[in-house]
């Protein structure tokens, strides 16, 4: 059960974290469509947005493999629970 409850957290903190990040890349969008194009602000605005967007991949697949982790770990679980001779209530 810790290690379950640890991959449920880790994926909890990620899915935060995708959340927060997706939201600076929102703003950064709303910014970026006001910058005049070719100006210096415009090709930062650009560049963090690139960043974030990068940032939101990597976030991705570690939602994907903690889900994976998090599933598998319940499986195991489960598994012990049924292969116990004592009844679990």
């Amino acid at each position: 059960m810790i290690a379950t409850t640890t991959a449920l957290q880790a994926l909890e903190d990620s899915q935060a974290q995708y959340k927060l990040v997706s939201s600076q890349l929102e703003a950064v969008a709303a910014a970026l469509q006001d910058a005049p194009i070719g100006t210096e602000q415009h090709m930062s605005l650009a560049s963090r947005a690139m960043q974030l967007k990068t940032q939101i991949k990597q976030l991705e697949s570690q939602i994907d493999q903690l889900k994976d982790e998090a599933k598998t770990e319940r499986s195991e679980e489960h598994t012990s629970e049924l292969q116990s001779p004592y009844v679990i209530s």
